[in-house]
């Protein structure tokens, strides 16, 4: 026998099925077009399950609404027409968080912020915050108009001040190496490329000041690099940023707050040098994964790198990429990367010699002009009270 078999394949076309309308109930506040933008089938379009699916996904990210927002199909005037209904249940859309703490490296910790991410209903984000530690203080404040004029553009906006003081160690004592002062803004603009691919076109200008401690490192009302290092003689001054750069996103996840499957992944580039003073081109990679692994709880892997090069002028000390908390947790802030090590003299010898006591020596962060990270985590689950509150535990 030639041991084989045939096989028949009886295919049957079935009738194609219509969207006669498209119903949104329940939405109080927000506006329809709002929640219409995002349901990928209009009236008149042949009806897909996919892109229901997608819809209901794109609706839940919008978290104006409570979870687990589904279409409905309710059969329509004739067979083969079919009427979508949402139901929705709105939940609040405001936020304000009030947090402080006690940090044993940044002392007293406080911060303020508030965001409403259904301004007017109209899906526009106002938001507004304030943070103050021993070595940071910030303040911001941004828009963002999701659809400007109706059409699949966003647009947005942030303008800031931040201050931070650089620490140096000395044995288990910390003391401030300089402060920065930034001051500035940024504008963006991002449309859709397809479903999932996103590109996004930003400027930025801001004003740097920093500044060292004249007491330790000046001599004769200059900068010592004999003192200080010649790092950080060259960091100091005011200088302007102008800065171009743009973004390519690829999104799939099911949630852009709390996403549970799918995968996230951007590459950016911004170059500086659009008039002020400093120049430099930096790029930056990022990759996210999500499983679901069931009863909730969430498999996240994450990755991410970067690389920057100055134009004509060394990468200065303060545009630099640095590692530590928060991006990896149980490090000092900018806890990992190279450090300069000062080496004082012991003068209590005849001739002056290298002090062996190493809990003398200094060590700052240099930063560096490339990165790397990675880090795999599982979100536990929680009820859905806690889960309003923030809260969003991992191992």
């Amino acid at each position: 026998d030639a041991l084989t078999m045939g096989v028949n394949l009886n295919i049957a076309e079935a009738k194609r099925t219509y969207v006669e309308r498209v119903e949104i109930n329940g939405n109080t506040q927000t506006k329809d077009k709002v929640v219409r933008r995002e349901i990928r089938l209009a009236e008149g379009d042949a009806f897909n399950s996919f892109q229901v699916k997608r819809s209901e996904d794109r609706i839940n990210s919008l978290g104006y609404f409570q979870d687990k927002t589904e279409i409905k199909q309710k059969p329509g005037s004739a067979p083969d027409r079919v009427i979508l209904e949402t139901n929705l249940e709105e939940k609040s859309s405001g936020e304000l968080q009030l947090s402080a703490g006690y940090s044993s490296l940044e002392n007293f910790i406080a911060s303020a912020t508030i965001t409403q991410r259904n301004f007017r209903g109209m899906g526009q984000e106002l938001r507004a915050g304030v943070s103050y530690s021993s070595y940071s203080k910030s303040v911001n404040l941004g828009f963002t108009e999701p659809y400007l004029f109706d059409t699949n553009i966003a647009l947005g906006g942030d303008i800031f001040r931040r201050d931070y003081s650089s620490y140096s160690t000395t044995g288990d004592t910390d003391s401030t190496t300089y402060e920065q002062i930034s001051t500035g803004f940024q504008i963006r603009a991002a449309v859709p490329l397809t479903e999932y691919w996103s590109a996004t076109a930003r400027y930025g200008l801001s004003y740097d000041q920093v500044t060292l401690d004249a007491d330790t490192y000046y001599t004769n009302g200059a900068c010592d690099p004999a003192v200080a290092g010649q790092y950080l003689c060259d960091a100091v001054g005011n200088r302007w940023t102008s800065s171009i750069g743009y973004s390519l996103v690829f999104d799939s996840t099911n949630s852009r707050t709390r996403p549970s499957k799918g995968s996230k992944f951007s590459v950016s580039q911004d170059f500086a040098g659009l008039g002020g003073d400093t120049r430099y081109l930096r790029s930056t990679a990022n990759y996210s994964k999500y499983v679901d692994l069931g009863s909730r709880f969430i498999l996240t892997a994450h990755a991410e790198g970067g690389y920057i090069r100055g134009l004509g002028q060394q990468v200065r000390l303060t545009d630099r990429f640095y590692l530590g908390d928060p991006q990896m947790r149980g490090f000092d802030i900018r806890g990992v990367g190279p450090r300069v090590t000062r080496t004082y003299y012991d003068t209590s010898t005849i001739p002056a010699t290298i002090s062996t006591d190493s809990s003398s020596n200094t060590q700052t962060a240099l930063g560096g002009t490339a990165y790397y990270q990675a880090r795999l985590e599982v979100e536990l689950p929680l009820g859905s009270g806690a889960r309003e509150l923030g809260l969003r535990p991992s191992v």
